[in-house]
């Protein structure tokens, strides 16, 4: 992850079934590999999806592409979902539930403004309302 201050660069692929997206994306991450600031190491890249199967597959062609685990890669690296790179961005531990009770709003609401750098939330029903 980038510090604050820092830019990260973000990519999007676009296309349908069998076009070629994970291909792309994979020999994208193979040149990033090669760049200082990575240093070769695979955890600190990722691909990120709405689907586990789609990060799933990625995962594997990465992990045979740089001869590690595929489930290592999973477990410590950015190869997620969508919504499991939200939940490891705020700190919501692997069966931890957020409902929308004023405790766990609060919660989340604080966890938002320290990950962003707001100084100030608070939670109103279910809703995250920023003065």
């Amino acid at each position: 992850m980038p510090k604050r201050g820092q830019k990260m660069k973000v990519t999007r692929i676009i296309g349908g079934a069998g076009t070629g997206k994970t291909r792309t994306i994979i020999a994208a991450l193979e040149k990033a590999m090669s760049l200082p600031e990575v240093g070769r190491n695979p955890y600190v890249l990722g691909f990120s999806s709405f689907t586990r199967a789609a990060r799933g597959e990625a995962a594997e062609r990465a992990a045979n592409a740089w001869g590690i685990d595929k489930n290592t890669l999973e477990r410590h690296g950015w190869f997620k979902t969508v919504h499991s790179v939200a939940y490891r961005q705020i700190g919501v531990e692997s069966g931890q539930v957020i409902t929308s009770k004023k405790d766990d709003m609060e919660w989340l609401s604080n966890a938002l403004v320290s990950d962003i750098g707001l100084k100030t939330a608070r939670a109103t029903g279910v809703h995250l309302s920023f003065p």
